[in-house]
């Protein structure tokens, strides 16, 4: 039997409102290969350190604009598109709806890019991000970048009292596979790390994991690293999600230096795009912490409220108190026939591809949970 349990305890690690999500534990191949072909199995190639988040500032301000004396931070990231070709984006800041001040597309030779476009030129190295451009100034401006060190600020969070702990490394006990109730497939690496195991018609192993117990008010934590697939497009980029109630997913997708839409990593499936895209390159930890509010029913069981969702990526707010009036599925006729649960389990997707999970726990939110969610500065 599944055990239903509304998660309504009062541990004392809420009593600070989000505080502690903050402030407390901020930093503490598979063995036989999968040969399917529609399978997106992880690259064997490694990615070059240039990859990733980049900052600085502009130097000789003297000779800029007015803008860039006032503005002096510069940012970028350099994302990797296969081979050795890379795409160089410029922006004032990381993790903001930003306007962009250049795109470039370059070779890597020797674990370089060197790119010239005719008004913004430069190196990118290992150790630096350098160049000049003639932006908005009729000399050029220098530029000097250093490889960005974020790390998300709840990485490595243990679970407050009252939690349940969904995954730590030991074992899948609390998981079971989504179609039916056989035991998850999934593989455990190291002794810490959960892989996605893409489904296996033939040998009946892997496909989409949920939980044994059911949840409603749940604070979930988790997190999860993306496969280096540069190849890839769009949906084809590393394709995971989180389902909270098996209904609603937060998308997880590598959707590092894209535009941050409504099927992209921070987003809730078709419905709702990220505030901005704070997703980190493939290769890196990331985190996701989800208040997900149930809905509310009345007395003959008609939904009185939707359920509501809000998300921070990486620490940074991604969904603030979003209604979800039906199922994230795209298909509607779908959505129109399922009924909203009061209890349902959490799902990790399965979507052909080797994102990686760890550090995974669900805790009760406190008695005043909706005061939390209406009070937008408690979330910030």
């Amino acid at each position: 039997m599944v055990r239903i349990s509304g998660r309504r305890d009062k541990p004392s690690i809420f009593a600070g409102a989000f505080k502690f999500i903050m402030k407390k534990n901020r930093i503490l191949l598979v063995a036989a290969a999968l040969a399917l072909s529609n399978i997106h199995l992880q690259a064997a190639a490694v990615p070059l350190p240039i990859m990733g988040d980049w900052q600085g500032k502009w130097v000789n301000t003297t000779k800029a604009s007015g803008y860039m004396m006032t503005h002096p931070e510069l940012c970028a990231e350099v994302i990797a598109l296969g081979g050795d070709r890379y795409r160089i984006r410029f922006v004032p800041q990381l993790f903001k709806r930003a306007h962009l001040f250049k795109e470039i597309e370059a070779a890597a030779v020797d674990g370089k890019i060197h790119f010239d476009d005719g008004s913004w030129r430069g190196e990118v190295a290992p150790g630096a991000l350098t160049g000049e451009a003639f932006y908005d100034s009729k000399k050029p401006v220098q530029f000097s970048l250093a490889k960005s060190d974020f790390v998300s600020p709840t990485m490595g969070m243990s679970p407050p009292d009252g939690a349940t702990v969904l995954f730590d490394g030991k074992n899948l006990d609390a998981w079971q596979m989504s179609k039916g109730e056989g035991k998850a497939t999934w593989p455990i690496l190291d002794h810490s790390i959960l892989e996605v195991q893409p489904h296996d018609r033939n040998a009946d192993v892997g496909g989409s994991i949920r939980t044994k117990e059911q949840f409603g008010d749940v604070y979930l934590h988790l997190e999860f690293k993306l496969a280096y697939e540069p190849q890839a497009e769009g949906q084809g980029r590393s394709n995971s999600g989180v389902f909270l109630q098996s209904l609603y997913e937060v998308q997880i997708l590598d959707s590092f230096g894209m535009e941050g839409t409504w099927n992209e990593c921070g987003a809730i499936y078709h419905t709702a795009p990220p505030k901005v895209n704070a997703c980190l390159p493939p290769g890196e930890w990331q985190t996701y912490d989800i208040l997900f509010r149930a809905a509310r029913f009345n007395s003959d069981d008609s939904v009185a409220e939707y359920p509501r969702i809000t998300v921070r990526q990486n620490g940074i707010l991604v969904q603030y108190n979003e209604e979800l009036p039906e199922s994230t599925f795209v298909a509607s006729s779908i959505n129109a026939s399922l009924p909203v649960p009061k209890f349902a389990p959490i799902e990790l997707q399965d979507h052909n591809h080797l994102v990686q999970y760890r550090n995974i726990w669900a805790a009760p939110l406190p008695d005043s949970a909706e005061a939390l969610i209406a009070n937008k500065k408690a979330l910030h």
